[in-house]
C-alpha cells in the first residue's frame, strides 16, 4: 500500500533512484529539498521531510537501509548454498578481506558436499594469493542502450558492436546493452578502448552503475 502510494507522488517526487542491496543512493529530487546530503545509503541519509509524501519516501528508504545492513551475511549464505567456490584456509593475512573465505563463514551444517579453494594450490594463504576475491564492492555499468548517440562517427556503432560480440558472444553483449548483466570495471575499460579504437575521442556513457560484489 505503501509502495503504490509512493508510486503516486509523480507530482511531489520527479525522480527516485535508489540502491536495494549494497547499492548507493543515486539521486532524490523533489520540488522542496527532501535530500541535503548525498551520501550512500550505508552513510546515512539526512533527510528532512516537510510532507507526508516525502514521509514515506523517507521511511520506506529507512527500510531499505534497514535491510541492507541485515542482508550481506543473508546474501554470503545464499552464495555458499548455490555453489561460490570457498577457502578456509585460516592462516590467510587476506581472509578477512576474502569473499571467499567470508562466504565460506555462512556454510550450514546441512552440507556434506561443496567446492572449495585447494589449500595446497601454490599461493593460496599467501598475500599474492591468485584466488582471492576482494570483498570490497565496485562499480559496476548497468546498460548500454544509449551508449551511442548521433555525433559519433557511422563506423563506431558497428566496430563495438562486433568486437564486443566477438569477444563476449552475442547474447552477452544484449544483455550488456539492456542491462540484465552487469559491465565489469575491466569490461568498462574495454568497452571505452575501443569506442577510442574506432575514432571516437569523447567520453562514454554508460546507462547507470550500481555498486556490488565482483564474484
Amino acid at each position: 500500500m505503501i509502495i503504490g502510494f509512493i508510486c503516486g507522488l509523480g507530482k511531489n517526487v520527479s525522480q527516485l533512484k535508489y540502491a536495494l542491496v549494497g547499492h548507493r543512493v543515486r539521486t532524490l529530487r523533489t520540488p522542496s529539498p527532501l535530500l541535503t546530503d548525498q551520501e550512500s545509503a550505508r552513510d546515512g541519509l539526512k533527510l528532512s521531510p516537510n510532507s507526508l509524501g516525502d514521509l514515506l519516501v523517507y521511511l520506506y528508504l529507512c527500510s531499505v537501509i534497514a535491510n541492507e545492513v541485515m542482508t550481506e551475511q543473508e546474501i554470503f549464505k545464499k552464495e555458499a548454498e548455490n555453489g561460490y567456490t570457498v577457502c578456509f584456509a585460516e592462516q590467510c593475512p587476506l581472509k578477512e578481506q576474502c569473499l571467499r573465505y567470508l562466504v565460506g563463514q555462512q556454510m550450514p551444517d546441512t552440507r556434506s558436499f561443496y567446492h572449495c579453494v585447494n589449500p595446497r594450490y601454490q599461493d593460496v594463504g599467501t598475500e599474492r594469493c591468485s584466488l582471492f576475491r576482494s570483498s570490497k564492492k565496485v562499480k559496476f555499468a548497468k546498460g548500454m542502450m544509449h551508449i551511442f548517440n548521433a555525433d559519433m562517427p557511422r563506423r563506431v556503432e558497428p566496430f563495438v558492436r562486433q568486437r564486443l560480440i566477438g569477444k563476449h558472444c552475442r547474447t552477452y553483449y544484449y544483455e550488456y546493452r539492456n542491462g540484465t548483466r552487469l559491465i565489469s570495471p575491466a569490461i568498462q575499460e574495454e568497452v571505452r578502448s575501443l569506442f577510442r579504437e574506432a575514432g571516437w575521442k569523447e567520453e562514454v556513457h554508460f546507462d547507470g552503475y550500481v555498486e556490488d560484489y565482483e564474484w
